[in-house]
């Protein structure tokens, strides 16, 4: 029969053994974190990547901005000229950096032609604002009003 001193170190040693397997275990697991972690990032990177490569090799959207000053009422009118024999189909985006406001609303430009957008439509125009036209086949072309 063991004495009980050698029963003693028996559960120590067994004690200290799992510890250990526990703080491996532990490790192994902020590793797995830290390594899934950094595959994350990585994955956000390339697709990023990939955007700004599918946005480089796509043409310049074929559109003329030009603004010229309201008849009625006061801002400015944007004057959109299509330079295509295609209908376009865009996401017009206006953000003021003056006071914070964003204005969003899709339009359709007739080939050869010009569409005028002004405060009938919905907004007037300011020296400052970002106007941002979108379309999936073509880069977004970005006017500041006045600049």
């Amino acid at each position: 029969m063991r004495s009980d001193a050698s029963m003693r170190s028996i559960a120590i040693v067994a004690v200290i053994v799992a510890l250990v397997a526990c703080g491996y275990s532990f490790t192994q697991y902020q590793q797995t974190q830290s390594l899934q972690q950094q595959l994350w990032q990585a994955k956000n990177q390339l697709q990023a990547s990939q955007s700004r490569l599918v946005a480089e090799v796509r043409p310049d959207l074929p559109v003329r901005v030009g603004f010229r000053k309201a008849i009625f009422g006061s801002g400015q009118v944007a004057v959109l000229q299509n330079l295509s024999n295609e209908e376009l189909q865009v996401t017009l985006e206006v953000t003021s950096t003056a006071n914070g406001l964003h204005y969003q609303q899709p339009l359709v430009i007739e080939p050869n032609r010009i569409r005028e957008i002004g405060g009938h439509e919905g907004w007037e125009f300011a020296t400052g604002q970002t106007v941002t036209l979108n379309n999936t086949q073509y880069r977004p072309l970005r006017v500041v009003v006045g600049g």
